[in-house]
């Protein structure tokens, strides 16, 4: 599986991820603060499935919850510090894809990719 985020300068910021696949990528993610402009180049890959940014909780869930097993906490534990709006998103994004993906048992066929991401995009279990 391709995925490509949008805009391009927000590969730069994980380890690890660069450049541009050669494939046609099967999910393009389009987070960060210039999501309109990134949306309007995720509409050159028509092939591709573009998930953009689902519906985040109060902050009060994503940044400030407790429990051990909260995304807050693991995030804290992991890095030291209180999640920014972007891992919030990012979070977003890995856990829509997943409960869309799994099911399918991969990103085929794309209309049903589209359909179940587009049933997360209100929200998700946090």
């Amino acid at each position: 599986m391709n995925i490509l985020p949008l805009p391009a300068e927000a590969a730069s910021k994980v380890d690890g991820l660069y450049g541009r696949p050669a494939a046609t990528p099967d999910v393009v993610v389009v987070l960060g603060p210039e999501k309109e402009a990134a949306a309007a180049q995720a509409g050159d890959l028509a092939d591709s499935v573009a998930l953009r940014p689902g519906t985040l909780p109060a902050r009060s869930v994503w940044a400030e919850a407790t429990a051990a097993d909260s995304f807050a906490a693991r995030y804290r534990s992991a890095f030291g510090t209180a999640p920014t709006e972007a891992a919030a998103e990012g979070y977003n994004a890995a856990r829509r894809l997943d409960l869309a993906i799994r099911p399918l048992d991969g990103t085929e066929p794309r209309a049903n990719l589209a359909s179940a991401l587009a049933k997360t995009e209100a929200g998700i279990g946090w």
